[in-house]
């Protein structure tokens, strides 16, 4: 089934210049993991601080693999240094048939 992982960050205030270049340079290794469907960025409308990345996976597995891999010296985000405090994991099913 698929797997809708939302992943809310905020980022420091005095890094908001810098954040989408290294969001989008850290999106580049998720997308090109196995099973990612596709990632989607949004930015909370009233707070631009705070961003949502959604990302796509065909499955439960191929997301913890992934989550494995950001665990690993070559799969480390280098988003980490720019954050305003720890992020907010939520992972849901997709249930198309509703």
């Amino acid at each position: 089934m698929t797997v809708l992982s939302i992943f809310e960050i905020r980022v420091t205030p005095d890094a908001l210049q810098e954040a989408p270049q290294l969001i989008s340079e850290t999106l580049a290794g998720t997308r090109s993991q196995p099973g990612c469907i596709g990632v989607e960025v949004t930015v909370d409308i009233y707070d631009p601080s705070r961003f949502f990345l959604v990302e796509r996976w065909a499955t439960l597995a191929d997301d913890d693999a992934y989550r494995a891999w950001r665990m690993t010296p070559e799969g480390a985000p280098t988003v980490g240094r720019i954050l305003a405090g720890p992020p907010v994991l939520t992972r849901t099913e997709v249930h198309d048939e509703l």
